[in-house]
């Protein structure tokens, strides 16, 4: 059971496993409770910094809020992005944790697309945009 999308991605481990007639069980693990989370970062909100973080799934919805949000004189600072899900994955920390130096209103993020790395990059995104 693969508990959180990590550095292996599940389509990796699946095809491993295929040859021994297994797959993986990529149910989500989510708990609201930390004293009966199953593994770290499961929990709704995890690794989230201290400004607002807004996610979207395309750059046009993303130019369109910070836009809004600049047009009421919100301080917005937008996340980099890299194409490559691996190198955004390696970074995605050490950015979040520029972005918010500066003590933003709003830090704004594009998510990557739902396959191979970009699946974790997502969920550590979405979970650090979660509500806490």
């Amino acid at each position: 059971r693969v508990l959180r999308p990590g550095g292996v991605p599940t389509e990796n481990l699946n095809e491993a496993l295929a040859t021994l007639g297994l797959t993986c069980d990529t149910t989500a693990v989510v708990s609201n409770d930390p004293s009966i989370a199953v593994a770290p970062g499961t929990l709704p909100s995890h690794y989230a910094p201290s400004s607002r973080l807004e996610v979207f799934e395309t750059k046009m919805d993303l130019d369109r809020r910070v836009g809004e949000l600049r047009s009421h004189g919100r301080r917005v600072v937008e996340l980099p992005y890299a194409d490559d899900s691996v190198i955004y994955s390696r970074t995605l920390y050490a950015s979040l944790r520029d972005c918010d130096r500066g003590n933003p209103d709003v830090i704004v993020a594009l998510l990557p697309a739902a396959t191979g790395m970009g699946v974790a990059v997502r969920d550590r995104l979405i979970r650090a945009a979660a509500t806490r």
